[in-house]
Protein backbone atom coordinates (compact mmCIF):
# COMPACT_ATOMS: atom_id res chain seq x y z
CA UNK A 1 0.00 0.00 0.00
CA UNK A 2 1.22 3.64 -0.91
CA UNK A 3 1.43 5.61 2.28
CA UNK A 4 -0.34 8.93 2.02
CA UNK A 5 1.23 12.02 3.06
CA UNK A 6 1.91 13.16 6.63
CA UNK A 7 -1.27 15.58 7.23
CA UNK A 8 -0.03 17.98 10.39
CA UNK A 9 -3.19 19.55 12.06
CA UNK A 10 -2.31 22.47 14.33
CA UNK A 11 -4.80 23.43 17.80
CA UNK A 12 -3.63 26.60 19.32
CA UNK A 13 -0.04 25.98 20.74
CA UNK A 14 -0.45 21.61 19.57
CA UNK A 15 0.88 20.26 16.99
CA UNK A 16 -1.51 17.12 15.49
CA UNK A 17 0.05 14.62 13.28
CA UNK A 18 -1.77 12.51 11.17
CA UNK A 19 -0.47 9.89 9.04
CA UNK A 20 -1.86 6.69 7.09
CA UNK A 21 1.07 4.67 8.67
CA UNK A 22 0.37 0.86 7.48
CA UNK A 23 -3.22 1.98 8.07
CA UNK A 24 -3.19 0.51 11.89
CA UNK A 25 -6.06 2.94 13.18
CA UNK A 26 -9.32 3.24 12.17
CA UNK A 27 -10.20 6.56 11.81
CA UNK A 28 -13.89 6.07 13.92
CA UNK A 29 -10.99 5.71 16.43
CA UNK A 30 -9.67 8.65 16.32
CA UNK A 31 -13.34 10.27 16.39
CA UNK A 32 -13.84 8.77 19.40
CA UNK A 33 -10.50 8.89 21.46
CA UNK A 34 -10.03 12.47 20.57
CA UNK A 35 -11.76 14.38 23.52
CA UNK A 36 -10.08 12.32 26.01
CA UNK A 37 -6.55 13.42 25.50
CA UNK A 38 -4.73 14.62 28.03
CA UNK A 39 -0.98 15.88 27.74
CA UNK A 40 -0.85 13.50 30.96
CA UNK A 41 -0.12 10.01 31.78
CA UNK A 42 -3.32 8.06 33.71
CA UNK A 43 -2.21 6.59 36.93
CA UNK A 44 -4.00 3.08 36.89
CA UNK A 45 -6.07 1.54 39.26
CA UNK A 46 -4.40 -0.40 41.69
CA UNK A 47 -7.22 -2.92 43.17
CA UNK A 48 -10.59 -3.00 42.45
CA UNK A 49 -13.12 -3.68 44.71
CA UNK A 50 -11.59 -2.40 47.99
CA UNK A 51 -10.29 0.97 49.43
CA UNK A 52 -7.28 1.88 52.53
CA UNK A 53 -8.50 3.40 55.27
CA UNK A 54 -7.31 5.77 57.80
CA UNK A 55 -6.58 4.39 61.66
CA UNK A 56 -5.33 6.07 63.86
CA UNK A 57 -3.56 8.44 61.28
CA UNK A 58 -2.01 5.25 59.73
CA UNK A 59 -3.62 3.99 56.50
CA UNK A 60 -2.15 0.13 56.13
CA UNK A 61 -1.81 -0.13 52.02
CA UNK A 62 -1.28 -4.10 53.01
CA UNK A 63 -4.40 -4.91 54.39
CA UNK A 64 -6.83 -2.96 52.33
CA UNK A 65 -10.75 -2.99 53.02
CA UNK A 66 -12.87 -5.25 50.63
CA UNK A 67 -16.02 -2.89 49.15
CA UNK A 68 -17.79 -2.95 45.93
CA UNK A 69 -17.92 0.57 46.02
CA UNK A 70 -14.50 1.55 45.60
CA UNK A 71 -11.14 1.12 44.11
CA UNK A 72 -7.77 2.50 45.35
CA UNK A 73 -4.77 3.67 43.83
CA UNK A 74 -1.35 3.50 45.16
CA UNK A 75 1.27 5.49 43.99
CA UNK A 76 4.98 5.54 44.94
CA UNK A 77 6.46 9.05 45.09
CA UNK A 78 9.18 11.15 46.90
CA UNK A 79 8.95 14.86 47.43
CA UNK A 80 7.90 17.17 45.19
CA UNK A 81 6.36 15.08 43.05
CA UNK A 82 2.85 16.79 41.36
CA UNK A 83 -0.54 14.71 40.83
CA UNK A 84 -3.82 15.74 39.54
CA UNK A 85 -6.59 14.27 41.66
CA UNK A 86 -9.84 13.18 40.97
CA UNK A 87 -11.64 10.97 43.22
CA UNK A 88 -15.08 10.49 45.53
CA UNK A 89 -14.29 9.91 49.39
CA UNK A 90 -16.43 8.25 51.62
CA UNK A 91 -17.82 7.98 55.21
CA UNK A 92 -14.47 6.14 55.94
CA UNK A 93 -11.92 6.14 52.87
CA UNK A 94 -10.74 9.65 52.12
CA UNK A 95 -10.30 10.58 48.81
CA UNK A 96 -6.61 11.01 48.77
CA UNK A 97 -3.50 11.53 51.29
CA UNK A 98 -0.10 10.94 51.23
CA UNK A 99 1.69 8.56 53.39
CA UNK A 100 5.12 8.23 54.95
CA UNK A 101 7.46 4.70 55.08
CA UNK A 102 5.80 3.82 57.91
CA UNK A 103 2.48 4.29 56.30
CA UNK A 104 1.51 7.44 58.55
CA UNK A 105 -0.61 9.81 57.24
CA UNK A 106 0.77 13.25 56.22
CA UNK A 107 -1.49 16.40 56.76
CA UNK A 108 -3.15 17.94 54.49
CA UNK A 109 -5.24 14.80 53.42
CA UNK A 110 -9.05 14.76 52.02
CA UNK A 111 -12.03 15.44 54.19
CA UNK A 112 -14.52 12.31 54.76
CA UNK A 113 -16.96 11.91 51.98
CA UNK A 114 -14.89 14.87 50.27
CA UNK A 115 -15.24 14.97 46.53
CA UNK A 116 -11.90 16.46 44.48
CA UNK A 117 -11.64 17.54 40.83
CA UNK A 118 -9.11 18.22 39.31
CA UNK A 119 -7.10 19.32 42.52
CA UNK A 120 -3.33 19.52 42.23
CA UNK A 121 -1.25 18.48 44.96
CA UNK A 122 2.76 18.15 45.45
CA UNK A 123 3.99 15.32 47.77
CA UNK A 124 4.95 16.84 50.85
CA UNK A 125 8.39 16.03 52.54
CA UNK A 126 8.76 12.68 53.69
CA UNK A 127 6.09 11.41 51.61
CA UNK A 128 6.90 7.80 49.87
CA UNK A 129 3.15 6.91 48.62
CA UNK A 130 0.15 8.98 47.61
CA UNK A 131 -3.10 6.71 48.27
CA UNK A 132 -6.23 7.37 46.31
CA UNK A 133 -9.74 6.02 46.77
CA UNK A 134 -12.66 6.70 44.56
CA UNK A 135 -16.14 5.66 45.03
CA UNK A 136 -16.24 4.14 41.35
CA UNK A 137 -17.10 7.55 39.80
CA UNK A 138 -14.82 7.03 36.25
CA UNK A 139 -12.69 9.89 37.22
CA UNK A 140 -9.08 9.85 36.02
CA UNK A 141 -6.25 10.98 37.86
CA UNK A 142 -2.52 11.87 36.50
CA UNK A 143 0.80 12.26 37.05
CA UNK A 144 1.81 16.21 36.79
CA UNK A 145 -0.16 18.89 36.89
CA UNK A 146 -2.56 18.46 34.02
CA UNK A 147 -2.23 19.65 30.91
CA UNK A 148 -5.51 19.62 29.09
CA UNK A 149 -4.76 19.56 24.71
CA UNK A 150 -7.31 21.79 23.20
CA UNK A 151 -8.87 19.94 21.17
CA UNK A 152 -12.14 21.87 19.39
CA UNK A 153 -10.40 23.22 16.45
CA UNK A 154 -9.66 19.63 15.08
CA UNK A 155 -12.85 18.79 14.88
CA UNK A 156 -13.31 20.45 11.44
CA UNK A 157 -9.93 19.04 10.62
CA UNK A 158 -11.13 15.65 11.24
CA UNK A 159 -13.96 16.29 9.08
CA UNK A 160 -11.91 17.41 6.14
CA UNK A 161 -9.72 14.01 6.69
CA UNK A 162 -12.48 11.76 5.95
CA UNK A 163 -13.30 13.47 2.75
CA UNK A 164 -8.87 13.05 2.19
CA UNK A 165 -9.19 9.39 3.45
CA UNK A 166 -12.55 8.43 2.81
CA UNK A 167 -15.09 8.03 5.68
CA UNK A 168 -13.44 4.23 6.31
CA UNK A 169 -10.31 5.27 5.78
CA UNK A 170 -7.19 4.55 8.75
CA UNK A 171 -4.82 6.77 9.79
CA UNK A 172 -2.81 7.19 13.11
CA UNK A 173 -2.88 9.95 15.39
CA UNK A 174 -0.06 11.20 17.26
CA UNK A 175 0.52 14.77 19.81
CA UNK A 176 3.84 15.82 19.76
CA UNK A 177 5.56 18.57 21.89
CA UNK A 178 7.13 21.78 20.63
CA UNK A 179 10.39 19.87 19.81
CA UNK A 180 8.25 17.31 17.32
CA UNK A 181 8.91 14.51 20.30
CA UNK A 182 5.67 12.37 20.16
CA UNK A 183 3.68 12.37 23.84
CA UNK A 184 0.90 10.71 23.17
CA UNK A 185 -0.39 8.34 19.88
CA UNK A 186 -3.27 5.94 19.29
CA UNK A 187 -2.46 2.50 18.88
CA UNK A 188 -4.24 -0.13 16.92
CA UNK A 189 -7.05 -0.67 19.62
CA UNK A 190 -7.32 2.37 21.62
CA UNK A 191 -5.26 4.88 23.02
CA UNK A 192 -1.74 4.35 24.19
CA UNK A 193 0.63 7.23 25.71
CA UNK A 194 3.95 7.61 24.87
CA UNK A 195 6.03 8.43 27.39
CA UNK A 196 8.26 12.25 26.69
CA UNK A 197 11.61 10.42 28.27
CA UNK A 198 13.56 11.61 25.29
CA UNK A 199 17.30 13.27 26.47
CA UNK A 200 16.86 11.70 29.31
CA UNK A 201 20.24 9.82 30.55
CA UNK A 202 20.05 6.23 31.33
CA UNK A 203 23.15 3.98 33.02
CA UNK A 204 23.15 0.23 34.03
CA UNK A 205 24.43 -1.52 36.84
CA UNK A 206 24.46 -5.04 36.40
CA UNK A 207 25.79 -8.65 35.82
CA UNK A 208 26.99 -10.70 32.41
CA UNK A 209 23.47 -10.40 31.13
CA UNK A 210 24.22 -6.27 30.77
CA UNK A 211 27.90 -6.45 29.74
CA UNK A 212 29.25 -6.10 26.35
CA UNK A 213 32.71 -5.67 25.09
CA UNK A 214 32.69 -2.03 23.67
CA UNK A 215 33.88 1.32 24.90
CA UNK A 216 31.50 2.81 27.56
CA UNK A 217 29.63 -0.35 27.80
CA UNK A 218 31.93 -1.68 30.65
CA UNK A 219 33.47 -0.99 33.70
CA UNK A 220 36.64 0.26 33.96
CA UNK A 221 39.42 -2.61 34.56
CA UNK A 222 40.08 -2.71 37.75
CA UNK A 223 41.06 -6.08 37.78
CA UNK A 224 41.86 -9.19 36.14
CA UNK A 225 38.71 -10.82 36.77
CA UNK A 226 36.39 -8.34 35.26
CA UNK A 227 34.85 -10.35 32.50
CA UNK A 228 32.52 -9.12 29.34
CA UNK A 229 30.16 -11.91 27.90
CA UNK A 230 28.40 -10.12 25.34
CA UNK A 231 29.26 -10.01 21.98
CA UNK A 232 28.15 -13.59 21.91
CA UNK A 233 25.09 -16.16 20.21
CA UNK A 234 23.29 -13.73 17.80
CA UNK A 235 23.94 -10.55 20.09
CA UNK A 236 26.52 -9.60 17.87
CA UNK A 237 25.67 -5.21 18.02
CA UNK A 238 24.96 -3.14 21.50
CA UNK A 239 21.77 -1.88 20.01
CA UNK A 240 20.65 -5.63 20.47
CA UNK A 241 21.53 -5.29 24.31
CA UNK A 242 18.46 -5.18 26.61
CA UNK A 243 19.14 -1.37 27.90
CA UNK A 244 19.77 -0.20 24.31
CA UNK A 245 16.21 -1.70 23.12
CA UNK A 246 15.14 0.31 26.10
CA UNK A 247 16.55 3.68 25.52
CA UNK A 248 15.52 3.22 21.97
CA UNK A 249 12.29 2.69 22.48
CA UNK A 250 11.55 4.95 25.23
CA UNK A 251 14.00 7.93 23.00
CA UNK A 252 16.22 8.29 26.06
CA UNK A 253 19.95 8.53 25.82
CA UNK A 254 22.63 5.47 26.82
CA UNK A 255 25.12 6.77 29.04
CA UNK A 256 27.21 4.14 31.17
CA UNK A 257 26.95 0.59 32.19
CA UNK A 258 28.74 -0.53 35.03
CA UNK A 259 28.28 -4.06 34.30
CA UNK A 260 30.73 -7.25 35.23
CA UNK A 261 30.30 -10.43 34.54
CA UNK A 262 29.89 -12.89 37.45
CA UNK A 263 29.47 -9.82 39.97
CA UNK A 264 26.59 -10.46 42.77
CA UNK A 265 25.14 -7.75 44.84
CA UNK A 266 26.79 -9.41 48.24
CA UNK A 267 30.36 -9.32 48.93
CA UNK A 268 32.87 -6.97 50.76
CA UNK A 269 31.19 -3.83 50.08
CA UNK A 270 34.51 -1.38 50.08
CA UNK A 271 36.39 -3.58 48.10
CA UNK A 272 38.64 -1.32 45.62
CA UNK A 273 38.39 -4.06 42.67
CA UNK A 274 33.99 -3.08 42.65
CA UNK A 275 33.09 -6.47 41.67
CA UNK A 276 30.15 -6.37 44.20
CA UNK A 277 27.63 -4.64 43.11
CA UNK A 278 27.16 -2.32 46.25
CA UNK A 279 30.96 -0.98 45.93
CA UNK A 280 31.23 2.82 45.62
CA UNK A 281 33.40 2.10 42.42
CA UNK A 282 30.59 0.25 40.92
CA UNK A 283 28.22 3.32 42.07
CA UNK A 284 30.33 5.84 40.73
CA UNK A 285 31.26 4.02 37.42
CA UNK A 286 27.13 5.71 36.42
CA UNK A 287 28.21 8.86 35.96
CA UNK A 288 30.15 9.58 32.88
CA UNK A 289 32.71 12.02 34.56
CA UNK A 290 30.39 14.99 35.09
CA UNK A 291 27.09 14.00 33.45
CA UNK A 292 24.89 11.91 36.29
CA UNK A 293 22.65 9.37 35.17
CA UNK A 294 18.60 10.33 35.05
CA UNK A 295 17.30 6.83 35.04
CA UNK A 296 19.45 3.68 36.49
CA UNK A 297 18.47 0.48 35.42
CA UNK A 298 19.51 -1.96 37.96
CA UNK A 299 19.67 -5.53 36.80
CA UNK A 300 21.33 -7.55 39.81
CA UNK A 301 20.80 -10.85 42.08
CA UNK A 302 21.22 -13.55 39.16
CA UNK A 303 24.36 -14.57 41.09
CA UNK A 304 23.41 -14.25 44.10
CA UNK A 305 20.82 -17.00 43.20
CA UNK A 306 23.26 -19.15 41.63
CA UNK A 307 25.91 -19.08 44.47
CA UNK A 308 23.44 -19.75 47.30
CA UNK A 309 23.50 -16.36 49.25
CA UNK A 310 21.35 -16.03 52.13
CA UNK A 311 18.11 -14.07 51.88
CA UNK A 312 18.42 -12.20 55.18
CA UNK A 313 15.73 -10.38 56.59
CA UNK A 314 16.26 -6.41 55.73
CA UNK A 315 12.30 -4.65 56.16
CA UNK A 316 13.15 -1.08 55.86
CA UNK A 317 12.73 -0.89 59.54
CA UNK A 318 16.48 -1.26 60.52
CA UNK A 319 19.36 0.83 59.98
CA UNK A 320 21.94 -0.55 57.06
CA UNK A 321 25.33 -0.71 57.81
CA UNK A 322 27.91 1.29 55.85
CA UNK A 323 30.50 -1.42 55.57
CA UNK A 324 28.82 -5.11 55.13
CA UNK A 325 31.90 -7.84 55.06
CA UNK A 326 31.73 -11.14 52.68
CA UNK A 327 29.22 -13.01 54.68
CA UNK A 328 26.30 -10.15 54.53
CA UNK A 329 22.54 -11.23 53.25
CA UNK A 330 21.41 -10.66 49.46
CA UNK A 331 19.06 -8.21 51.77
CA UNK A 332 21.36 -6.11 53.46
CA UNK A 333 23.33 -5.92 50.33
CA UNK A 334 20.65 -4.88 47.83
CA UNK A 335 19.48 -2.51 50.09
CA UNK A 336 22.63 -0.87 50.77
CA UNK A 337 23.20 -0.93 46.87
CA UNK A 338 19.86 0.81 46.40
CA UNK A 339 20.64 3.19 48.72
CA UNK A 340 23.75 4.31 47.33
CA UNK A 341 22.78 5.01 44.32
CA UNK A 342 20.39 7.30 46.01
CA UNK A 343 22.71 8.97 47.71
CA UNK A 344 24.91 9.34 44.79
CA UNK A 345 22.27 10.55 42.39
CA UNK A 346 19.23 11.81 44.30
CA UNK A 347 17.27 13.33 41.07
CA UNK A 348 17.79 9.62 39.21
CA UNK A 349 14.84 7.07 39.18
CA UNK A 350 16.16 4.09 39.72
CA UNK A 351 14.38 0.66 38.09
CA UNK A 352 14.76 -2.55 39.69
CA UNK A 353 15.08 -5.49 37.55
CA UNK A 354 13.87 -9.13 39.08
CA UNK A 355 15.55 -11.87 37.83
CA UNK A 356 14.77 -13.74 34.99
CA UNK A 357 13.29 -17.23 35.04
CA UNK A 358 16.51 -19.55 34.17
CA UNK A 359 18.08 -23.20 35.05
CA UNK A 360 20.44 -24.51 36.65
CA UNK A 361 22.33 -26.21 34.18
CA UNK A 362 23.03 -26.11 30.44
CA UNK A 363 24.13 -29.67 30.25
CA UNK A 364 21.95 -31.67 27.41
CA UNK A 365 21.19 -34.26 29.48
CA UNK A 366 19.16 -32.65 31.67
CA UNK A 367 17.91 -29.66 29.42
CA UNK A 368 15.02 -31.83 27.71
CA UNK A 369 12.77 -32.01 30.82
CA UNK A 370 12.23 -28.87 32.59
CA UNK A 371 12.01 -28.82 36.28
CA UNK A 372 9.74 -26.22 37.96
CA UNK A 373 10.45 -24.35 40.14
CA UNK A 374 14.29 -24.31 39.49
CA UNK A 375 16.07 -24.12 42.97
CA UNK A 376 19.75 -23.38 44.16
CA UNK A 377 22.09 -25.10 46.50
CA UNK A 378 19.68 -23.73 49.69
CA UNK A 379 16.62 -24.84 48.61
CA UNK A 380 15.58 -21.30 46.73
CA UNK A 381 13.84 -20.50 43.88
CA UNK A 382 14.46 -17.61 41.99
CA UNK A 383 11.30 -15.87 43.17
CA UNK A 384 12.73 -15.84 46.73
CA UNK A 385 15.24 -13.40 45.81
CA UNK A 386 12.52 -11.43 43.49
CA UNK A 387 10.66 -11.00 46.59
CA UNK A 388 13.07 -9.32 48.39
CA UNK A 389 14.03 -7.07 45.10
CA UNK A 390 10.17 -6.09 45.16
CA UNK A 391 9.98 -5.53 48.90
CA UNK A 392 13.26 -3.16 48.75
CA UNK A 393 12.29 -1.18 45.78
CA UNK A 394 8.92 -0.47 47.34
CA UNK A 395 10.27 0.89 50.54
CA UNK A 396 13.20 2.79 48.45
CA UNK A 397 10.95 4.42 46.24
CA UNK A 398 11.96 2.74 43.55
CA UNK A 399 10.35 1.18 40.15
CA UNK A 400 10.50 -2.51 39.43
CA UNK A 401 10.33 -4.14 36.05
CA UNK A 402 9.27 -7.87 36.72
CA UNK A 403 10.97 -9.66 34.01
CA UNK A 404 10.65 -12.76 36.13
CA UNK A 405 7.27 -12.46 34.29
CA UNK A 406 8.70 -11.06 30.65
CA UNK A 407 7.93 -14.71 28.97
CA UNK A 408 10.71 -16.25 29.62
CA UNK A 409 9.87 -19.87 31.32
CA UNK A 410 11.05 -23.05 32.01
CA UNK A 411 9.32 -24.76 29.13
CA UNK A 412 10.97 -22.49 26.43
CA UNK A 413 14.20 -21.91 27.93
CA UNK A 414 15.30 -25.46 26.15
CA UNK A 415 14.06 -25.05 22.84
CA UNK A 416 16.28 -24.60 20.29
CA UNK A 417 16.68 -21.74 18.00
CA UNK A 418 15.51 -22.81 14.23
CA UNK A 419 18.82 -23.13 11.94
CA UNK A 420 20.84 -22.32 15.15
CA UNK A 421 23.10 -24.25 17.68
CA UNK A 422 21.80 -21.50 20.15
CA UNK A 423 18.62 -21.40 22.48
CA UNK A 424 15.07 -20.21 21.35
CA UNK A 425 15.04 -17.36 24.46
CA UNK A 426 18.23 -18.10 26.24
CA UNK A 427 21.36 -18.50 24.10
CA UNK A 428 22.94 -20.96 26.13
CA UNK A 429 19.69 -22.32 27.30
CA UNK A 430 20.61 -21.64 31.00
CA UNK A 431 20.67 -17.81 31.44
CA UNK A 432 22.26 -15.70 28.76
CA UNK A 433 19.39 -14.32 26.59
CA UNK A 434 19.69 -13.96 22.54
CA UNK A 435 18.15 -11.24 20.59
CA UNK A 436 14.73 -12.71 21.29
CA UNK A 437 15.31 -12.81 25.42
CA UNK A 438 17.02 -9.62 25.03
CA UNK A 439 13.69 -7.83 23.64
CA UNK A 440 11.50 -9.68 25.92
CA UNK A 441 13.38 -8.13 28.78
CA UNK A 442 13.48 -4.84 26.93
CA UNK A 443 9.28 -5.00 26.46
CA UNK A 444 9.11 -5.33 30.22
CA UNK A 445 11.34 -2.58 31.46
CA UNK A 446 9.57 -0.45 28.90
CA UNK A 447 5.74 -1.44 30.00
CA UNK A 448 7.22 -0.51 33.51
CA UNK A 449 9.10 2.86 33.20
CA UNK A 450 6.54 4.41 30.38
CA UNK A 451 5.54 7.40 32.40
CA UNK A 452 8.19 8.52 34.80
Amino acid sequence: MVEKPMKTLTAGETKYIVTDEQARTELADLKSAITDITGNTQIPITAENAYIGMSDNKMDYESPTPSVNFNYYLVPCVAGDVFTISATGGNAPRAWCFIDSSKNAIAPYADLSETVTELVVTAPTGAAYLIINDKKTGARSYYGELVKIDVENLKGEVSDMEKEYGSSGKADFAVTDEQGNVVFQIGKNQPKFVSNLTGKKVSVLGDSISTYDAEGYKMPALDSNHTQFYPRYDVTDTEQMWYKIVCNTIGATFLKSASWGGSMTTGTSQIEDGRPGWTDARIAALADDDVLPDIVLVEMGTNDFDTGKNLGSFDGTTELPEVIQAGGTFSDAYALMISKIHREYPMARVVCLTIPARKMTNDPEAISDPVYPVVNSIGLCVDDYNEVIRKIARFMNCVVADTYACGINPWNIPLIKSGASYGTVLGDRFIHPNVAGMQMIAETVVDAIRGM
